[in-house]
């Protein structure tokens, strides 16, 4: 009986120990360390643009214009996964009805940053890869608005958490009919990521419950042979 209450209990030990390798998840809040949009014909307020620089998208005044929001990841330690993701945006004035598409961005964060982007970044930020999509109504005015990015952007956040800049961006376009611009008199208004990361067991920690397994299974047999 004695062997067994002792069997319970390292089992209870290696178990408790290896759930919380895995349950060490946490929410981080990053803001937005620049942001800005580029038009149709190639201009962009990158130039000016900072945290807080405004981030209109649709079409205005026989231009189309796109957006963009870059993220500095350089706070979350190595050791961590990214697993979901949450832009947290405000929508200032809406002017008409559409569908906001958030998308991956392929150019270099420092030619957004620096305005240089030109019609090649705004082509980008227009047709990238879907990261959400969300229907805003001409009433969404001034909302602080919560969207879930998808797998395929989590998976692009681990990979720029594992690049030298640990920057990542995302673009945005807007889809609606006639003059129907969001996000007008959007620079007074912060930007948010809010990301859910768990910790990632070290070699040496999976090594420890390796071995623990061993020896709950060499105690098993230990006992039964008894």
């Amino acid at each position: 009986m004695k062997k067994q209450s002792n069997f319970v209990i390292i089992a209870l030990g290696i178990f408790l120990s290896f759930a919380s390798f895995f349950s060490n998840a946490s929410y981080i809040s990053l803001s937005s360390v620049n942001r800005g949009w580029y038009n149709s014909e190639g201009e962009s307020n990158g130039a000016s643009g900072s945290s807080y620089a405004n981030y209109i998208a649709g079409p205005l005044r026989g231009d189309d214009y796109s957006n963009w929001f870059a993220f500095d990841l350089s706070d979350i330690s190595d050791n961590h996964l990214i697993t979901s993701a949450t832009l947290i945006i405000n929508t200032a004035s809406t002017r008409t009805p559409g569908t906001y598409h958030t998308t991956n961005v392929t150019t270099d964060i420092s030619k957004l940053i620096s305005g240089t982007g030109g019609l090649e970044a705004f082509n980008d930020l227009s047709g990238g890869i879907e990261y959400s999509s969300t229907i805003f109504s001409n009433t969404d005015n001034y909302i602080e608005y919560s969207i879930s990015l998808n797998d395929i952007a989590v998976e692009s956040l681990n990979q720029a958490l594992n690049s030298l800049t640990e920057l990542w961006a995302v673009g945005g376009y807007y889809d609606a009919a006639g003059t129907a611009f969001i996000f007008s008199g959007s620079q007074s208004y912060r930007t948010t990521l809010l990301l859910d990361v768990t910790s990632v067991p070290e070699p040496g920690s999976i090594s420890v419950f390796l071995c623990g397994l061993l020896l709950l299974g060499a105690l098993r047999y230990r006992s039964e042979k008894d």
